[in-house]
């Protein structure tokens, strides 16, 4: 009897990208409360889609896990949100 083996391989997509939607040129936020939702999607299809936000001034805007940004309002001024993937740490900055 001839023995067949099968092996079963789970294929690793590397990220090689990050892009992210919900931005709007020109729109401020500068009322208390004001939202904004980003959306985060790694590239390519199949790579792992997590990863985490941050704010670089967060007493001007936070961003929570999901993306969602909140104008706080203590300072004038620009905040650059930043998203970095678990896989390979790309950054997309808006």
């Amino acid at each position: 009897l001839a023995a067949i083996n099968a092996f079963c391989t789970n294929t690793v997509v590397s990220a090689t990208g990050v892009t992210i939607s919900g931005c709007q040129t020109g729109v401020v936020l500068d009322s208390t409360p004001a939202t904004r939702q980003l959306t985060a999607t790694v590239l390519p299809a199949g790579a792992l889609q997590t990863g985490t936000w941050t704010s670089s001034v967060p007493t001007r805007a936070t961003v929570n896990s999901s993306g969602l940004v909140t104008f706080v309002g203590d300072t004038a001024g620009d905040t650059t949100i930043t998203f970095t993937s678990t896989d390979g740490g790309l950054q997309l900055h808006v």
